[in-house]
């Protein structure tokens, strides 16, 4: 009797992560090649203090060197692993379209970057440029500028 009710929860929570699985593959947009659209995972710091953030990046055509756009972006209500990877491709079609480079990078904690997400409050422009010069302490602003 108690191993036919594990197996009916155990089956029951397979069933659950596989529908979760299937809604989120569902969600992830597919790359926008006129935009050059480009999502990879920046390492920041190392050892224990190191996460990976989830980075999207939008360049014109051509070698480089861009002029360089970082847009950060809000947070949604909810657990921030769950909110989706911020695009805002309205306007980084027309910063594209001007020969910028775009970039943005998900917070700690935000979507799939590692780590955990601690809250800054209403310091908005504080939060801003804590995430500049994180994102571009590794490297990622000079590379998306060369055009690399």
């Amino acid at each position: 009797m108690q191993n036919k009710k594990r197996l009916t929860a155990l089956g029951s929570l397979m069933l659950m992560l596989s529908v979760l699985s299937s809604i989120c593959l569902a969600q992830t947009p597919t790359l926008d090649a006129a935009l050059n659209e480009q999502v990879v995972m920046v390492p920041v710091g190392s050892g224990l203090f190191g996460v990976k953030l989830e980075t999207t990046i939008f360049k014109p055509a051509g070698d480089g060197p861009f002029p360089l756009l970082i847009m950060n972006h809000g947070k949604a209500s909810g657990n921030p692993h769950f909110q989706p990877r911020a695009r805002f491709l309205v306007i980084s079609r027309e910063f594209v379209k001007r020969g910028y480079a775009v970039v943005i990078p998900m917070r700690k904690g935000f979507s799939q970057s590692t780590g955990l997400y601690v809250a800054g409050g209403c310091n908005i422009a504080g939060n801003g440029n804590a995430h500049r010069l994180m994102i571009c302490g590794a490297g990622i602003c000079t590379s998306a500028a060369l055009g690399r």
